[in-house]
């Protein structure tokens, strides 16, 4: 039985990592993989994604859904989505959770990908986040059916206070998977930390911005059992 590796990485602001076509696992990148949300870093995304052939799960964030991470754009959006489907099958501005199942008999994996953005013109609220009711609804009911080993992923971080970058519900969400999952992901705040142990969840990995920190997390399940080690990543 193999072990599932998966590589956790962050807030790239269009710094492109190096070797990842060489990974020998799965690679989940929690947002902010754009500074500005634009058509050329978009193409230049698509071209650096295309040659890890499915291996890699994007996850929206709000730089990626405008100029700065402050000014929301549908043209934005709908650009992310476009890049998200050719490479993950998966749309982001419906709201709707991303579920992907890894690994073989007695060593599932389950990775939940959720959108934490607000799609507001709002400068003053946009680089804060939200679950929304429906998502949550919509996220119980897919942890209530996961198999083995759960991952959950988002952009924003649910332990950051501010008055302009926080996740307005982080409460509701943190009640709800408190004890239903074995790993919880995000970026947003550059900040690299683990909390694990609160909330019942034995790993919860903060990424910093990796294009300045040089590594990433890899998460290893093995017979169900998880195992975190940095990952040194060189980028362009």
């Amino acid at each position: 039985m193999s072990a599932v590796k998966l590589l956790h990485l962050s807030d790239l602001h269009s710094h492109l990592p190096k070797g990842l076509e060489a990974y020998g696992g799965r690679i989940i990148i929690t947002g902010d993989l754009t500074d500005d949300g634009a058509s050329f870093e978009y193409r230049r995304l698509e071209r650096f994604l295309g040659p890890l052939d499915g291996r890699v799960n994007i996850i929206p964030g709000n730089h990626d859904y405008g100029v700065r991470g402050n000014f929301f754009s549908a043209d934005s959006a709908d650009a992310f989505d476009a890049l998200s489907w050719r490479v993950q099958d998966h749309l982001w501005t419906v709201k709707k959770p991303m579920v992907r199942v890894f690994g073989e008999p007695g060593n599932r994996v389950t990775l939940i990908g959720l959108n934490s953005c607000l799609m507001t013109e709002s400068i003053w609220d946009y680089a804060q986040g939200e679950i929304g009711r429906a998502q949550l609804a919509m996220l119980d009911a897919e942890l209530n059916r996961a198999e083995g080993v759960k991952i959950l992923a988002l952009h924003h971080h649910p332990f950051f206070d501010s008055p302009t970058m926080r996740l307005t519900d982080a409460d509701k969400l943190m009640a709800m998977i408190a004890g239903r999952v074995d790993v919880l992901l995000f970026g947003h705040r550059h900040e690299e930390a683990n909390y694990g142990g609160k909330h019942g969840i034995p790993h919860i990995l903060a990424a910093p911005a990796n294009w300045i920190a040089g590594h990433g997390a890899e998460i290893t399940v093995d017979k169900g059992q998880v195992t975190i080690t940095r990952h040194p990543v060189r980028f362009y």
